[in-house]
């Protein structure tokens, strides 16, 4: 099974970021791929205003797209908070190959930095501007590279639901967490957990 890759962009207020994301999912669609984006802001935000960048992103073809600020996060997908909570979501409710974050500030996802702006964590690529093909070339490359297999073994209902690398590394390190805090825990080699009702 292929898991999303998953590559952030992030650069300065009309650096081109907008341009790079609908270039990339419109290239990397018109490869077969299903592409997923999210775009980070602070602002507050009306989804479905048409000429706004999520909007530019479904209409480039993604196949679905996530908004987050601090007020909302929105899902999006065309057949119908946190960059990582983003990152689940697409990978767990839809079939997405790729997933670009547009304005991604988060340490565990690789970026690519458009411009001069400040260089942030796990930044593996800078680009002058919208230069869409050599980051379309970055994407496709690494995609080889990308994780497929899982330390966390999920079944919902009875369905194994395959997990990216993200989703998780998140799990896993929530669940670490919380068990080592339990009174009579001191190492933890396995654990399984069940619920039914």
């Amino acid at each position: 099974m292929v898991y999303p890759f998953v590559l952030g962009v992030y650069g300065f207020s009309d650096s081109g970021k907008t341009v790079m994301v609908t270039e990339l999912v419109r290239r990397l669609s018109a490869d077969g791929l299903h592409v997923g984006t999210i775009k980070c802001s602070h602002e507050r935000f009306s989804f479905d205003t048409e000429g706004t960048d999520t909007f530019r992103h479904l209409e480039a073809g993604a196949y679905g797209t996530i908004f987050l600020s601090p007020m909302n996060t929105v899902l999006q997908l065309s057949t119908s908070i946190d960059e990582l909570k983003g990152i689940v979501l697409l990978s767990l409710h839809s079939k997405v190959d790729v997933i670009v974050v547009e304005g991604s500030n988060h340490d565990m996802i690789p970026k690519v930095r458009i411009g001069e702006i400040q260089k942030r964590n796990n930044t593996v690529l800078t680009v002058d501007g919208p230069n869409v093909e050599k980051v379309y070339a970055y994407i496709k490359e690494h995609m080889r590279d990308q994780k497929t297999s899982s330390t966390i073994q999920l079944q919902v209902n009875g369905k194994q639901i395959p997990l990216t690398e993200f989703p998780d590394e998140i799990i896993l390190k929530t669940l670490l967490g919380m068990l080592s805090s339990l009174h009579g825990v001191k190492s933890i080699e396995s654990f399984q957990i069940a619920y039914s009702r």
